[in-house]
């Protein structure tokens, strides 16, 4: 069930850090507290980013998340 659950946050440091700490599949909206270039200095970091949570359209995480797994960054 996790790999088919997706957290969607503002924060790293609550949002997206929970959400790789249960397995969650996790999308980082730039709208809230965390910009693009903080992102890099976490040791984990979101499977997708968007800038809006008007930018949400659950075919589009899929293949960003399948994209990364590809990569090997999942």
């Amino acid at each position: 069930m996790t790999g088919e659950t997706v957290m969607i946050g503002d924060t790293m440091e609550t949002d997206i850090l929970g959400a790789t700490q249960l397995g969650f599949r996790a999308v980082l909206v730039l709208s809230g507290g965390t910009k693009q270039q903080d992102i890099a200095r976490f040791a984990y970091s979101p499977d997708v980013v968007i800038d809006s949570v008007a930018d949400i359209n659950l075919d589009f995480i899929r293949e960003q998340s399948a994209l990364m797994v590809k990569r090997g960054l999942d």
